[in-house]
């Protein structure tokens, strides 16, 4: 069966259960999120995914327990990270939690009073405490987008582990994104009762990363592609407007914009940072540019460094770049101001095994199956999907 076409996992008549129960892509907004992890000179990011610990807290007496402060040795099993519990433990596959998951941390070689560590979190589903060395070192609900949390003053010595225990609740509730608690079910007589028609898989389903950045540096980022002389899916110039949000001792921001066969494009404006708004302004022009269009990728690579008073680079940030512009008119959807038939799939992120999980393997041969039928365009089902997932749409001239 084509992954391209899946069929969601929905709510399945089932007894009871045991226990009780983005950025830089569109128009600019007064929002920011944050910069997309990455490595570069200055930032470093090291992947967590794996073998877990994990207990499933049937009790919900975890907290009592102390938990927090690490899993007892009875009781505790293995888990892969990413992937939802609920395919994973057959006796789990009803259970909305709340479980807990450990895994032992090293603190980065060579850290230094200049930078700072995070915990970058690419979706859990729904409610994550995280607790770090046995410190609350911060909380999140909603189970769909990324979230951080500083562990730069928890962490111990380099010759010293550091414990990493998470608390997921994935019970729901009307309050909760999708709604769902005992009310507005889809389909009477299913498990669990929900307003939706998917099944609520729960866990840590997208990536775990520990990243290394400057403790001031580059903290915000928005993109703007402004397309001049468009003439049947070409223009004449491009310009990429950014706005950065900086940290302190920030003083101006550089930005180029290179093309795939590593030569630099166009001209550029550096920016100086306003000391009110912490923002800085830059922009590239470039003329007779490469679009982007469905079923026609083209990516450029954008480049920003921070500078410090004296010119020094103290940060610096590369992503991935299409220019395009996507408009609504009466006439239908504009790409770079040509109307676009849109073909293509409802897809959800479900797969068996993983549940929800960010699967490569699995993103690859959905992307490969939607060219295969000549897709160019698929409609993601009721919640933001992942990062990875997006970069191969971008990659492979799919509209999302």
């Amino acid at each position: 069966v084509s992954t391209a076409v899946a069929i969601a996992r929905s709510p399945r008549s089932l007894p009871p259960p045991r226990a009780t129960p983005s950025l830089a892509r569109g128009h600019m907004a007064d929002t920011w999120g944050t910069l997309r992890p990455s490595d570069s000179a200055h930032r470093r990011c090291t992947q967590l995914d794996g073998l877990w610990a994990f207990i499933a807290d049937h009790k919900d007496d975890g907290h009592a327990s102390g938990f927090c402060s690490g899993l007892p040795e009875s009781g505790r099993t293995p888990i892969a990270v990413p992937a939802s519990w609920n395919e994973q433990l057959p006796e789990l596959d009803s259970f909305l939690g709340p479980a807990w998951y450990e895994r032992t941390v090293w603190a980065p070689l060579g850290l230094t009073p200049r930078q700072r560590v995070c915990l970058r979190f690419g979706s859990v589903n729904y409610s994550c405490e995280v607790y770090f060395n046995g410190e609350r070192a911060g909380a999140h609900e909603g189970g769909h987008l990324p979230f951080e949390v500083d562990v730069t003053c928890l962490l111990r010595s380099s010759g010293e582990p550091n414990l990493l225990v998470l608390r997921v609740d994935g019970r729901l509730e009307p309050t909760h994104v999708p709604p769902g608690g005992g009310w507005g079910a889809m389909a009477p007589g299913c498990f669990p009762r929900a307003s939706f028609d998917f099944y609520p898989f729960c866990g840590v389903q997208r990536s775990v990363q520990l990243c290394v950045r400057p403790a001031s540096g580059l903290e915000g980022l928005k993109i703007e592609t402004r397309l001049e002389g468009l003439t049947a899916g070409a223009a004449s110039a491009a310009s990429v407007v950014m706005r950065c949000r900086c940290g302190t001792g920030v003083s101006r921001v550089r930005a180029s914009l290179w093309t795939q066969g590593g030569v630099e494009a166009g001209e550029a404006s550096d920016g100086t940072v306003d000391a009110e708004t912490a923002e800085a302004r830059c922009a590239v022009r470039v003329l007779r540019p490469t679009l982007w269009a469905a079923g026609a990728s083209y990516l450029y690579r954008l480049r920003l460094e921070a500078l410090d008073a004296d010119g020094a680079p103290i940060d610096s940030y590369e992503q991935r770049l299409g220019l395009r512009t996507v408009e609504a008119s009466d006439d239908g959807l504009l790409l770079n101001g040509e109307t676009v038939s849109m073909r293509g799939f409802g897809r959800h992120e479900d797969f068996p095994l993983v549940g929800r999980a960010e699967v490569g393997a699995v993103l690859v041969r959905d992307h490969a199956c939607l060219r295969w039928v000549g897709a160019n365009s698929y409609r993601t089902a009721h919640y933001p999907y992942s990062e990875v997932d997006l970069d191969l749409a971008d990659e492979h001239g799919l509209l999302v």
